[in-house]
């Protein structure tokens, strides 16, 4: 299931680590801090990832860990999808 992220969320990823080259599959367990991404580096591709996929993630759910793992950070950007669906059925 977590392989199952569309283009815009890899195409996001590969523009903003820069250590990820063409070649490297974006497989669920890759650790992007492990291909340099530093907090500036989060900070960027978080922004770029939110306008790609059309979210925002809570401050609550932002902590180091969602970045080491490229299904960590897919599985964030869908909760938030669900928690930005259930705001905006609340304000309703």
């Amino acid at each position: 299931m977590d392989s199952t992220w569309d283009s815009r969320f890899e195409a996001a990823i590969r523009a903003n680590v820069k250590g990820l080259s063409p070649d490297t599959p974006l497989t669920p367990d890759l650790d992007l801090t492990a291909l340099g991404l530093n907090s500036l580096g989060m900070v960027q591709l978080l922004m770029a990832l939110e306008n790609a996929c059309g979210v925002q993630v809570a401050d609550e759910q932002l902590n180091y860990r969602i970045f080491t793992s490229v299904s960590g950070l897919w599985r964030t950007l869908e909760q938030s999808r669900g928690l930005s669906g259930e705001r905006k059925e609340a304000r309703s």
